[in-house]
């Protein structure tokens, strides 16, 4: 897992919990309780890396819906299953799951 860094004190914590507000994405440290903005695009799994899901498929993250979710563990992964990932149109297969649930492999 990642770390933050806090921008008011500099603690430098294990990344576990973020929010959106109108602001955008914050969370809190505990060192000096204040709160501060944090880089979303670097803690999210990035487009293209192999995962492996709950049936023990294996599959390309193609995207996520973060853009519309408040909470960071509530961000889902958009995974096309490699079954079919050689077809044109990906997003009539999709699998759609949390982070919680995959395991990157590639």
């Amino acid at each position: 897992m990642k770390k933050v860094c806090c921008l008011n004190c500099g603690h430098e914590f294990a990344f576990n919990s973020t929010s959106k507000d109108e602001l955008g994405w914050g969370t809190w440290c505990y060192a000096c309780d204040s709160s501060f903005d944090v880089d979303i695009d670097e803690h999210l799994i990035p487009n293209g890396t192999k995962v492996k899901f709950h049936d023990s498929r294996v599959g390309i993250v193609d995207g996520n819906d973060e853009a519309n979710t408040g909470e960071f563990e509530d961000i889902n992964y958009y995974i096309c299953p490699m079954e079919f990932a050689d077809m044109e149109v990906w997003s009539d297969h999709y699998v759609m799951l949390p982070a919680s649930d995959l395991e990157i492999i590639g």
